[in-house]
């Protein structure tokens, strides 16, 4: 997109605006003059690539906001803010920055109060001689060392950022001493020094987490009185010096998770410390002190999980009396002892779960009055006391799932231990039976309970279920007379999950107010109409891994549910799906109907009163041979989640439709015969995050171009897992760095990642941008099962292959070639048909040569050369005659086996800038050729921009077959304008 210089003609009172998120390459200056008024610029997520001084001059004198976030500019002019006297914000995160000159910000020293220039590539910064600044964020560049001078005149400098910069410990020895808050995380720290917190005495808030810190010797904190906020989690902390913490009275929130502590003690602090949040977890704690936790009398939330506690002294934490919260989980706790957690008049929530926890005394939670949440699931208990409860007021949840026990005490939840149990889960435990007698006790107050996953047959009468609201028995070999009895005196409940339990047949339901029914993994051929007719109110409903045969025969039962929402329908028999069979459903918001593996046939028909949909799952068909994705999406506007299944090899925007389904925000492709996706797939998409899936496909690669119709404010998640991607090319790459962080890759494990010569692209992005995402080596076998971050360079060598196969255009008339996108992108209309096979006009093409031109010649000049030497010795023409006679008919053969000479294009690699203008409405219609069809012309004849496109490498005939072809690298600023040329023979290319 262009802005035209007459856009804003008569606008002279705007103040505010905003073009995010439109394309824009260029605003011209002359656009800009006509708003004398403007005060607040707002050019977020473009793609303009250089701020010139004649751009805003015109509004230098009012303006106060620029945003520039996430474009692609390179270099700020020097001296471009000259003379804008009331500029106060300048945002310039998610650029293209590799430098700031001195002269930079001239002009701004006494306005300018925040500047952001985060997400770019900042290798250094000269001093910045701006006095009055506030806040300052050059987090995720490339930094190395800032310089002892680089913030020697901020002096009123109060937010500043540094983080995920490559210091290694390059810092200066001292910041501003204005500053209120300090992120240094991410930046290779290995020591802290008191001197680099040296007279900071405004501090508040320090970040120094994900860093490489040992140690914290005495005195680190010292004198950093208003010090509210510290975060040092996932250092490799081993040792807290005695008196580390000393003198921080206001200290707030303490962060030490992901170290390698072994030990806690107060001695590292002092007193009259107003600590409230102490976040010890993922250490190797297995000791306290009795003075750990005393000298912090204020504290509410103790975060102990993920550590080595055997045994823990919670008398250590009993003088505590504001502490609301604890978590223990994930230790190696045995045992709960008597008055554990007793007394403990204000803890709300304790979390014992993952631990080996065998037994719980009784009293140990007793007069733990507001006790209202406890997890001990996930331990090896088999036996609880009556008493283990007493004194507990109200328990809102219960957690028990995942233990040893048989039973419960009768009197364990009585009304004189403790008034109120609202939520139990006993699920994956050992019951034959329910606790009829020990749930009896809370039958008033009970609303919650799960039992699933045990071994009960029989169920519980009237006086159990009449108050139960949510019932889970899933899972457990129930008897036919369970089933009836649930199903018919179950009066109040909401939602009932019946999963697993080989249900045959479904009797009346006796539940009006039933929500949410779960009837999966059963043995149901059907369901009647008469078994949900009084289930008037039902909103979800799970059919799937029954046997169900005929969905039409649910159609009456539909009827008898005027408010479904969900239906789950996967995993059954039916053969068919046709215009009957989701009748009665318009009020119908989300169906999943995956993984029907005897289905043949679904007609678009079917889902004509779906068009309120919000989700659709559907994928799994091996049996179907064709899914008519378009025709089933074309009245669904309302769509959020697509997950489908793609019979068709590529797909496009004109099987998509994405432009009518504004609301999508996840799209999940699948199908083994789906091998391309074009660029244009995505056009329409609006929202400001899309979870994108190619999941379990047979794509090999994806175009360059195919995250540029979406907007650049969209946050995107791409999982290709389980497809066939063997390395990411160069130019894919190059699309994702363009991005600057907004989309995230997983699933890359999932495919055959091959490391050779072709992977170098991958490897280099993931050790600059990406470290953290998993990707192993499937070949070569040499490499098996690496991490190809952990590979040296020189280990990606394709050397060892000993043959080289090249890509052949010679077809059978059985077949028919197909390229994995539109073949060539053109610059200008494509030649007519009648025109093709010759060569064309330049010369700089035409003096190309492929190698069956080059055998002509060669050929050809033998004969000649025979022919003289003949001539010469017989000095007979009778004799050359005869030679000619012998040697024309070899010609003839020769010439007639050559194909026609193919023309040489010039394609486009994808460098990280990309022309506005190659996006032509929303599928591209006229800039591409149609894969499947012959090279004929299918668009229109108005010449296209070129697409930031590659043509895949097997449609390219090589020129000279024994030089190895040179990687291309534009992704990370070596050289982004590598020239890269791609083949198209004539007609009989495609034949």
């Amino acid at each position: 997109m262009k802005v035209e210089e007459s856009a804003f003609e008569g606008l002279v009172n705007l103040k505010w605006l905003s073009l995010q998120d439109n394309n824009i390459l260029l605003v011209p200056g002359a656009a800009i003059s006509r708003l004398p008024s403007l005060t607040h610029l707002h050019l977020e997520f473009n793609r303009i690539a250089a701020v010139s001084n004649e751009l805003l001059r015109s509004a230098a004198v009012n303006l106060v906001s620029l945003a520039m976030t996430r474009n692609l500019v390179r270099e700020i002019p020097p001296r471009m803010f000259l003379n804008f006297d009331k500029l106060i914000s300048i945002e310039m995160s998610g650029n293209m920055l590799s430098s700031l000159a001195q002269q930079t910000f001239v002009g701004l020293e006494d306005t300018l109060l925040n500047l952001d220039l985060s997400n770019n590539r900042l290798v250094s910064i000269a001093p910045l001689a701006l006095k009055n600044l506030l806040s300052l964020n050059l987090a995720s560049n490339h930094l190395k060392r800032l310089t002892p001078d680089t913030f020697a005149n901020l002096s009123k400098l109060k937010y500043l950022n540094i983080s995920e910069n490559p210091l290694y410990g390059g810092f200066p020895p001292v910041f501003p001493s204005s500053l209120v808050t300090l992120d240094a995380s991410r930046t290779g720290l290995k020591i802290l020094p008191t001197v680099l917190l040296l007279n900071l005495d405004s501090l508040a808030k320090l970040h120094l987490a994900y860093n490489h810190l040992q140690e914290l010797g005495e005195g680190t904190f010292q004198h950093l009185y208003n010090l509210t906020h510290i975060d040092l989690s996932n250092n490799i902390i081993e040792r807290i010096d005695n008196g580390a913490f000393v003198g921080l009275i206001n200290l707030y929130e303490l962060n030490l998770k992901g170290n390698r502590l072994t030990n806690f003690a107060g001695e590292c602090f002092n007193t009259g410390t107003g600590l409230q949040i102490i976040d010890l977890s993922d250490n190797a704690i297995s000791y306290v002190s009795s003075t750990a936790f005393v000298i912090h009398p204020r504290l509410r939330i103790l975060k102990l999980n993920g550590n080595r506690f055997a045994r823990f002294p919670s008398e250590f934490i009993k003088p505590l009396q504001f502490l609301e919260m604890i978590d223990l989980s994930e230790n190696a706790l045995k045992n709960i002892g008597e008055f554990a957690f007793s007394q403990m008049t204000r803890l709300r929530e304790l979390d014992l779960s993952n631990n080996k926890i065998e037994s719980v005394d009784e009293l140990a939670f007793h007069n733990s009055t507001q006790l209202q949440f406890i997890d001990l699931s996930n331990n090896v208990i088999d036996s609880l006391s009556e008493r283990t409860m007493e004194g507990v007021v109200r328990i809102e949840f219960l957690n028990l799932r995942n233990n040893k026990l048989t039973t419960l005490p009768d009197t364990i939840f009585d009304t004189s231990r403790i008034k109120i149990v609202e939520k139990i889960d006993l699920a994956d435990n050992k019951f034959a039976e329910i606790p009829i007698r020990a749930l009896q006790r809370q039958s008033m107050s009970l609303n919650y309970l799960n039992m699933a996953r045990n071994k009960m047959v029989a169920v519980f009468t009237q006086e159990i279920i009449g108050s139960l609201k949510d019932l889970d028995l899933s899972q457990n070999p129930l008897s036919e007379n369970a089933i009836k009895s649930i199903l018919g005196e179950a009066k109040i409940l909401r939602s009932l999950n019946l999963a697993h339990t080989k249900i045959k047949s479904i009797s009346r339901l006796e539940t009006p107010f039933l929500k949410s029914l779960n009837l999966s993994g059963n043995n149901l051929s059907e369901v009647r109409p008469s078994a949900l007719e009084r289930a008037t109110l039902l909103e979800t409903l799970d059919l799937s891994n029954n046997n169900i045969e005929d969905f039409t025969s649910l159609a009456n039962t539909y009827k008898a549910l005027p408010v479904l929402r969900n239906l789950d329908i996967s995993s059954n028999k039916a053969k068919n799906v046709n215009e009957s069979s989701f009748e009665g459903l318009e009020k119908l918001r989300n169906l999943k109907m995956s993984n029907l593996l005897q289905v043949t046939r679904i007609e678009k028909s079917a889902f004509k009163s779906l068009n309120k949909l919000k989700t659709l799952i559907a994928y799994d068909y091996p049996r179907l041979g064709y899914f008519d994705v378009q025709g089933i999406l074309k009245e669904m506007h309302d769509l959020e989640v697509l997950d489908v299944e793609i019979k068709d090899s590529s797909v496009g925007n004109d099987l998509l439709t994405i432009r009518l389904h504004p609301r999508l925000q996840e799209l999940t492709l699948r199908g083994e015969r789906l091998k391309t996706i074009l660029s244009s797939a995505l056009a329409g998409v609006r929202n400001s995050h899309l979870k994108l899936g190619l999941k379990n496909s047979s794509i090999e690669s994806l175009p360059a171009a195919i995250f540029f119709p979406i907007p650049r404010s969209t946050q995107v998640e791409l999982d290709i897992s389980g497809s066939k991607f063997t390395s990411i090319p160069a130019q894919f790459i190059s699309a994702l760095d363009e991005r600057n962080g907004m989309v995230r890759v997983q699933g890359l494990d999932s495919n055959p990642i091959n490391c050779d010569c072709e992977a170098k692209h991958l490897w280099r992005w993931l050790r600059m941008f990406s470290n953290d995402l998993q990707v192993r080596c499937k070949s070569p076998i040499h490499l098996f099962n690496k991490q190809l971050i952990d590979l040296t360079e020189d280990l990606l060598s394709c050397e060892r292959s000993t043959t080289t196969r090249f890509p052949t255009t010679q077809t059978t008339p059985s077949t028919r070639y197909t390229s994995s996108e539109p073949d060539i992108i053109w610059t200008v209309a494509p030649t007519p048909p009648e025109t093709r096979g010759k060569y064309p006009e330049n010369p700089s093409v035409s003096g190309s040569m492929t190698s069956d031109d080059t055998l002509i010649y060669v050929i050809a000049g033998v004969v000649i050369f025979i022919v003289l030497i003949v001539a010469i010795i017989i000095f007979s023409m009778c004799w050359a005659k005869c030679s000619r006679q012998v040697n024309d008919p070899r010609m003839t053969t020769m010439a007639s086996s050559i194909h026609d000479a193919s023309v040489l294009r010039p394609g486009s690699v994808y460098s990280g800038k990309i022309n506005h203008e190659a996006y032509v409405g929303s599928t591209y219609n006229g800039s591409t050729l149609s894969h499947g069809n012959t090279l004929g012309h299918t668009g229109h004849n108005t010449p296209v921009q070129i697409l930031p496109y590659v043509q895949p490498m097997h449609l390219m005939h090589p020129v000279h077959a024994s030089t190895p072809q040179q990687p291309i690298y534009g992704y990370y600023g070596e050289n982004p304008h590598l020239p890269l040329y791609v083949c198209a023979s004539d007609d009989k290319f495609n034949r």
